[in-house]
């Protein structure tokens, strides 16, 4: 599954659905778990890989969307 590659070579921060379906719309979120400026996979409450989002100032932005 894409959520165990994505555990392996990225840092992850796993959401709640809502804010899942969002990030799987393409909207921008805004999310306190992301602490670097790189890349972040971003995991459904299911472990499953919705997203992989740029931080932008503590702002969720898509760049790949999986879901």
């Amino acid at each position: 599954p894409l959520g165990d590659v994505a555990r392996r070579c990225f840092a992850c921060v796993q959401v709640d659905g809502v804010v899942a379906t969002r990030l799987a719309q393409g909207q921008r979120v805004p999310l306190d778990a992301l602490s670097h400026e790189g890349v972040t996979a971003v995991l459904g409450p299911d472990g499953e890989l919705v997203a992989l989002v740029a931080n932008r100032a503590g702002v969720a932005a898509p760049q790949t969307v999986f879901a």
